[in-house]
């Protein structure tokens, strides 16, 4: 009696065995790949965790700390001729961010830029104009010698 199944293909004891040793190695490699990945995710744990033993702080810790050493340049230089004499304009001048706002930074200069305006021009009553280099928050003190101060 036939089946009307398909017929089994039958295997010789030296393809099985090829089967099972091809199966062998393919677990193998799989299980490498995988050692390979929990050994590099290991070795940065590993790593994560000498450095908090080292210095007893997180990475965030350590980052922050990092950031805060970080240390800018401040000594800018801008030499500009002031009653014949060359001077660091940015010796005194301080920098702040944050404090105001774009639209309050221009305002406040431009109303500098308005008050030397009236000062060159003698238009400020009281005092005479000194025309010292003005900024920000700090003021140059600087005055040529012949000012007697």
């Amino acid at each position: 009696m036939s089946s009307p199944e398909s017929p089994q293909i039958q295997m010789s004891w030296a393809d099985m065995a090829q089967e099972d040793k091809l199966k062998e190695v393919a677990a193998q490699e799989e299980k490498m790949e995988e050692s390979g990945r929990t050994s590099i995710e290991g070795a940065t744990r590993v790593k994560r965790e000498i450095a908090k033993k080292e210095t007893g702080l997180s990475r965030e810790q350590r980052e922050e700390i990092h950031f805060r050493n970080v240390v800018r340049k401040k000594d800018f230089i801008c030499l500009e001729r002031a009653n014949d004499k060359i001077v660091n304009i940015l010796n005194v001048l301080e920098l702040h961010t944050g404090v105001f706002s774009t639209a309050e930074q221009k305002r406040i200069v431009d109303m500098v830029c308005e008050m030397q305006e009236k000062g060159k021009n003698h238009e400020l009553g009281g005092e005479e104009y000194e025309t010292g280099q003005t900024f920000g928050t700090k003021y140059n003190t600087e005055y040529s010698k012949s000012d007697g101060q």
